[in-house]
C-alpha cells in the first residue's frame, strides 16, 4: 500500500507541474504521468496474485518517471525564457500555404487508404488459400497465426502498415481544425482485421493510440464549443472501439480460466486478462532485472530496425537471432505465469545501463515538451508534429515496450514525415510559381500602358 500511495503522489505532482507550467494536463508529461503512474499504482493493488516487485525495481520505475518529469521541467524553463521575435507574416501567403498543404495531405490519405485496403484484401485471399475460409473463421487465432506466419509475402504486410500513416495524418488534420471524409476512416480497418483473425492486437493498439494522441495533445484554446464537442465525441468513440477490440479479440483467443498458478479478484476472465495486459510488464521487469548480468547492448533493444539495417550492410555483426527475438517474442519470465514484455525500462537498461536510462529519458521529456509547445502554436500540419507524436507515443506505450523496436512503427511515421515534407516543398513551389506569373502579368500590363502613353 505504501508503494501505491507514493506512486499516486508522483502522479499528482506531475499533473500539477503540467498544469502550472504548461497551462494544461493535456501535454506529453501530463499524459505520461497518468499512464505510467496510474498503471503502476494499479499493479500495486495486486488484483491478480503476481510475484512482488523488488525494491530496486520500484526505485528504477520511479526514477524513470522522474527523469522524464525533470526533462519536461527543463523544457519549461527554456520555453519561459524564450523571447519570440516580432515578425510580420503575409496572411495571404499563410492562407494559401495551409490550403494547398491540406489538399495534398488529403490526396496522400486517399493513397494510403487504397494501399492498406488492397494489402488487407490480398492478405485475406492468401490466408483463405492457406487455411480455408471455414477454418479461418472457426480456428483459434493462435492456430491461424501459426499456419499463415511466414507464408504471407512481406510486401503485403507492409502494405497494411500504411494504416498507421493514415491514422496519424487524419488525426493531425482534425487536430489542426480541418475536416476529413468518413470514407477515410476505412484506412483503419486493416489492423483490426488482422487482430480479429490472428489475435495480434499490437498493430491495432498502435493505430488507435496514434490516432488519439494528436487530438488529445494538439488542441486550440479558442476552439468553438461545437468543435470541442466533436473532438470529445471522437475520443470517446475511439476509446470505445479500443475496448471493443480487446473484448472481441480476447474472446476469440480464449481465457486464462484453465490456469491455476494465480488468483484473481475478477470473476470475469476478460477483466483478468486486461488487468494482466496493462500491469504485468512491471512485475516481469522485476523478474528480468533479477537475472541481468550487467551486460549492455548499446542500443540493440531500443533501435532494433536500425541494427538490422547495419547488420545487412555488414557495419555491425550482431546475432540475427537476437534481433529477431526482440521483435517476434522475447524470453519469457515467470510472474508466476509466463510473460515476455518488460516496459521501456528493460530495453534502455539492457542497452545503456541505469545512467543511460536516466539521461535518455531526461532527453525524451525535454524534446517532447519543446515539440509539443511548437505543435500547438502552429496552424498547419508540420513535420515536427509527427516527431512530437512519435516521442510521446514512445512514452505512453512505455508500459509495454519500446515502439522504436518495431519496423511497422518506422514505416508508418516515415511515410507521414515524407508526405508532409513533400507537401511543403510542392506547396512552396506552387505558390512561388503563381507569384511569378502574377509578377510577369503585372510587368506586361505596365509595359503596354507605358507604350500607349508614349
Amino acid at each position: 500500500m505504501f508503494e501505491f500511495i507514493i506512486t499516486l503522489i508522483l502522479m499528482v505532482v506531475g499533473l500539477i507541474v503540467s498544469r502550472k507550467f504548461l497551462g494544461t494536463i493535456r501535454s506529453p508529461i501530463g499524459l505520461f504521468s497518468i499512464v505510467w503512474n496510474g498503471l503502476y499504482a494499479l499493479s500495486n493493488l495486486s488484483m491478480v496474485t503476481y510475484k512482488s516487485t523488488s525494491l530496486a525495481t520500484s526505485m528504477v520505475i520511479h526514477a524513470t518517471y522522474l527523469s522524464v518529469l525533470v526533462g519536461a521541467l527543463t523544457a519549461c524553463m527554456f520555453l519561459k525564457n524564450k523571447k519570440y521575435s516580432k515578425k510580420t507574416y503575409n496572411i495571404q501567403f499563410n492562407h494559401l500555404h495551409n490550403t494547398y498543404t491540406y489538399k495534398f495531405l488529403i490526396k496522400s490519405i486517399n493513397f494510403s487508404v487504397i494501399v492498406s485496403l488492397l494489402g488487407t484484401t490480398l492478405w485475406l485471399l492468401k490466408s483463405i488459400q492457406i487455411v480455408g475460409l471455414s477454418r479461418l473463421l472457426t480456428l483459434d487465432p493462435y492456430q491461424v497465426r501459426y499456419l499463415i506466419e511466414g507464408n504471407v509475402p512481406t510486401i503485403i504486410s507492409y502494405m497494411m502498415v500504411f494504416s498507421l500513416g493514415t491514422s496519424l495524418l487524419i488525426s493531425l488534420i482534425i487536430s489542426k481544425g480541418q475536416k476529413v471524409k468518413i470514407i477515410h476512416f476505412l484506412g483503419l480497418i486493416p489492423p483490426v482485421t488482422v487482430s480479429f483473425f490472428t489475435g495480434q492486437r499490437s498493430l491495432s493498439l498502435w493505430m488507435f493510440l496514434i490516432f488519439l494522441l494528436p487530438i488529445i495533445l494538439i488542441h486550440k484554446k479558442k476552439s468553438s464549443p461545437k468543435k470541442n464537442l466533436k473532438r470529445k465525441f471522437l475520443i470517446i468513440v475511439m476509446l470505445c472501439s479500443l475496448v471493443a477490440l480487446f473484448i472481441g479479440v480476447g474472446e476469440r483467443r480464449g481465457s486464462f480460466e484453465d490456469t491455476t498458478v494465480y488468483q484473481s479478484v475478477f470473476s470475469n476472465s476478460q477483466l483478468t486478462k486486461t488487468y494482466i495486459y496493462l500491469t504485468g510488464s512491471f512485475v516481469a521487469l522485476s523478474e528480468k532485472m533479477n537475472t541481468w548480468d550487467g551486460q549492455m547492448n548499446g542500443g540493440v533493444s531500443t533501435f532494433t530496425p536500425l541494427f538490422k539495417v547495419m547488420n545487412a550492410l555488414r557495419i555491425t555483426n550482431y546475432d540475427q537471432k537476437l534481433l529477431d527475438e526482440i521483435v517476434t517474442g522475447r524470453d519469457f519470465v515467470n510472474i508466476p505465469f509466463s510473460f515476455n514484455v518488460y516496459t521501456i525500462v528493460w530495453d534502455l537498461i539492457s542497452d545503456f545501463g541505469i545512467v543511460g536510462l536516466i539521461i535518455f529519458l531526461w532527453s525524451v521529456g525535454l524534446i517532447s515538451t519543446v515539440l509539443w509547445d511548437f505543435s500547438r502554436k502552429k496552424r498547419s500540419v508540420h513535420v515536427l508534429d509527427v516527431i512530437m507524436i512519435l516521442v510521446t507515443f514512445y512514452l505512453v506505450y512505455g508500459f509495454i515496450s519500446s515502439i522504436t523496436s518495431f519496423i511497422p512503427i518506422w514505416i508508418g511515421f516515415s511515410y507521414s514525415i515524407f508526405t508532409i515534407g513533400l507537401s511543403k516543398e510542392i506547396v512552396l513551389r506552387k505558390i512561388n510559381y503563381n507569384n511569378s506569373e502574377v509578377t510577369n502579368e503585372s510587368f506586361s500590363f505596365n509595359k503596354i500602358t507605358r507604350n500607349r502613353s508614349e
